[in-house]
């Protein structure tokens, strides 16, 4: 736990402001853990912060040699608590995050099946049942 203030600086309105928390290895300059800190109810951001974000997602045509599947995630505008859900079983590699906005802030997410050896019936289950959710859509 480590404990910060903003030098003084007044705090930021906190229905327009979100904090990113992102925690790197010391030694191998690698990121940990990165997640959203709420300083407000997500109602009062998306009233204020989060409107007209567009997502789109691309799941890839085959597996990765591991078995996991790449899907790719970009947005035009700053997409919070963006949500993977599939009928393939499995999970992700990661959910319920920050998609901000831009070619280049592209994010790709892994969906890692549950079950050996159905590969290709996974991938195409992932294909035609992915649902990517988020904040602004319950606007």
């Amino acid at each position: 736990v480590e404990w910060f203030d903003l030098d003084g600086a007044p705090l930021p309105d906190p229905n327009t402001t979100i904090f990113v928390s992102t925690v790197v290895d010391t030694q191998t300059q690698e990121v940990a853990s990165q997640h959203v800190i709420g300083v407000s109810y997500p109602k009062a951001l998306r009233d204020r912060l989060v409107r007209n974000v567009n997502v789109t997602s691309k799941v890839a045509s085959a597996a990765n040699a591991d078995g996991s599947i790449n899907i790719t995630l970009s947005a035009d505008a700053i997409a919070l608590y963006v949500t993977l859900t599939s009928r393939a079983q499995g999970r992700f590699s990661d959910n319920s995050f920050l998609l901000l906005p831009g070619a280049a802030r592209a994010q790709t997410i892994q969906f890692i099946p549950s079950r050996t050896g159905t590969v290709n019936d996974d991938l195409a289950t992932l294909q035609s049942s992915l649902r990517v959710e988020h904040l602004a859509e319950y606007s």
